[in-house]
């Protein structure tokens, strides 16, 4: 009697987990594109890839054509995996980012097991399982994550390769400190964070526009250490902050030819996972002396020729603060000789106004728990305040005690002050407002002042990237896109043009707003209410720039964690 033939064995069912991870992908690939906030960028993000490994458990786990024993051996793999890659990852990363990282990656090559396990015998095909999960978080832990864009996009390098900051301190010299001058401001200069009036507008400049021909002439370029500051230019000198390994570096450079002066440094380092390491704040100049104030809270006062200490304070000398979770990122404000600085919360000392020549306390004040926002001085009806943003609210103090004169709470703790405002006249100032902006006027009636919104929009969301004024309209990065909004009505007018999370100033004379874009490119564009075109995108410098660009009669610096460039503006010939 012929003996029955055996039956193939059904090959596992792997449609639902291969479209699990379709959809995640594509979800992840429309989402790239789409425009939002980074929170809401970084949430979607984070609850996709959580969503995608419940529902893959789910379907590994109730799949009937795999055999029990298999779809144990999986979840144990995928459990051991990711808590062995977390244990070896490299320090760079931190738990979430790396499961964040990893997990999908993992998954989707799980999917395709399923597929292909067919082919294998048993053996071979639970080796390959093995093989696959565990070689493929240990593979992960070989890369150094090197923080993120803009748009949270992840930038990663082999662990031994040298790093950025690495390569720089092997490739500078030290130089010995010069002694200089004394220092006096110069119409043109550049003494503090986007310019003297904190506006980012150049008065007083016209330049040549023919880029495309005759672009801005390259002065110098050199490697610069980790950092956010921008750079102050007074007297043919430029000063920046940057991290030089373990100090933090306020750095004196000649304009001209970018030779170090001078630095000083203190035994301090700020890092965190998404900018990485180094100073955020810019230095204030004013009267022969520099301010600063480094990542991790220390205020310098130091002379300006030499870099010699004048005084040193710590914000968190007498008292409980902890820097702020992306470090301290406001440049002090120096005004009636007291230099304004946040330091945080929560403490009586969240606001600290600090003797101008001895570094003594003069007041404080609470605030709330963060701000990367620097203090601003407003001018209301020949009436000065301070204008200070934190993510309790936005509040304007008097010089002199720090006196709350008027108060607009915020909507949510959760969202961080990251932008200056920008005063428009002597009664209206123009504000960052949640993920928006809103335009206030203020009025003091019997002794008591109010702020009185005149409009808000969402539908401009600068994010990160501050905003210039110029003839009744708003400019700036709408989410990385260069938009214009009308200051009467708060209307978007055009949004054109991306740039990622980059910089701009105006030269108001012309009309011209000088972007520099995330990844480094210089850009010409004319500011006009009408749609604009860019006149044009030259190269620049290379790598995530989010530092803001300075200029000074017709040097322009641009610079980011790497690198730091000064060029040449050709100014407009006379007719």
């Amino acid at each position: 009697m012929a003996s029955e033939a055996i039956p193939a064995p059904k090959p596992y069912r792997g449609w639902p987990t291969a479209a699990l991870a379709g959809v995640y992908w594509i979800f992840q690939i429309v989402n790239a594109q789409m425009d939002m906030p980074m929170f809401a960028r970084f949430l979607s993000g984070a609850l996709s890839a959580l969503l995608f490994l419940v529902l893959f458990l789910v379907l590994w786990l109730s799949n009937g054509t795999l055999p029990g024993r298999v779809r144990l051996l999986g979840l144990g793999l995928i459990l051991s995996g990711a808590a062995l890659g977390i244990l070896l990852s490299h320090k760079s990363f931190q738990a979430m980012g790396f499961l964040m990282t990893s997990v999908p990656p993992v998954l989707t090559a799980g999917a395709l097991w399923i597929y292909l396990a067919r082919l294998w015998k048993p053996r071979t095909a639970v080796a390959v399982l093995s093989a696959g999960i565990l070689g493929g978080f240990l593979y992960f832990d070989l890369i150094r994550w090197d923080g993120l864009d803009g748009r949270l996009r992840s930038s990663t390098s082999w662990r031994w390769t040298p790093t950025e900051e690495a390569a720089y301190l092997a490739s500078r010299n030290a130089a010995a400190p010069t002694s200089t001058k004394a220092w006096s401001l110069k119409s043109g200069d550049w003494p503090e964070f986007r310019g003297a009036r904190r506006d980012g507008v150049v008065h007083g400049l016209r330049i040549e526009t023919n880029w495309k021909d005759v672009p801005p002439t390259l002065l110098w370029k050199h490697r610069a250490g980790p950092g956010w500051s921008s750079a102050v230019l007074i007297d043919g000198f430029l000063v920046t902050q940057e991290q030089r390994g373990e100090s933090e570096a306020v750095v004196c450079y000649e304009a001209e030819s970018g030779r170090e002066v001078w630095a000083h440094e203190d035994q301090a380092r700020f890092t965190e996972g998404i900018a990485g390491a180094g100073p955020r704040a810019t230095p204030t100049f004013r009267e022969g002396r520099l301010y600063t104030l480094g990542g991790s809270g220390i205020v310098n006062c130091l002379e300006a020729s030499t870099g010699n200490v004048v005084w040193r304070r710590d914000l968190h000398q007498g008292s409980a603060a902890t820097p702020p979770q992306w470090g301290y990122a406001a440049s002090p404000l120096v005004v009636d000789g007291k230099v304004i600085v946040f330091a945080g919360g929560p403490s009586a000392s969240g606001i600290v106004a600090l003797d101008a020549a001895t570094g003594t306390p003069v007041w404080t004040k609470l605030a709330g728990k963060e701000s990367y926002a620097s203090a601003q001085l407003l001018t209301v009806r020949g009436k000065p305040q301070l204008l200070m943003s934190d993510n309790k609210s936005l509040a304007a103090l008097a010089v002199a005690d720090g006196a709350t004169l008027w108060e607009r709470p915020n909507p949510s703790e959760a969202v961080i002050p990251m932008l200056q405002s920008s005063p428009v006249d002597d009664t209206r100032v123009l504000v960052a407002a949640g993920q928006g902006l809103a335009l206030l006027e203020l009025k003091e009636e019997g002794g008591k002042w109010n702020a009185a919104e005149l409009w808000s929009t969402a539908k401009f969301r600068p994010s990160f990237s501050n905003f210039v004024l110029h003839d009744g309209h708003v400019y700036g990065f709408d989410e990385g896109v260069l938009a214009c909004v009308d200051l009467r009505t708060g209307e978007r007018v055009w949004r054109k043009g991306r740039y990622g999370n980059g910089q701009l100033i105006l030269l108001a004379d012309q009309g011209l707003l000088i972007l520099i874009s995330e990844k480094g490119e210089l850009a010409l564009v004319e500011a006009k209410p009408q749609e604009p075109g860019e006149i044009v995108r030259i190269p620049s410098i290379e790598g995530k720039t989010w530092n803001h660009p300075a200029v000074a009669q017709d040097r322009i610096i641009v610079r980011n964690g790497t690198e730091m460039a000064c060029y040449r503006l050709r100014p407009l010939k006379s007719p």
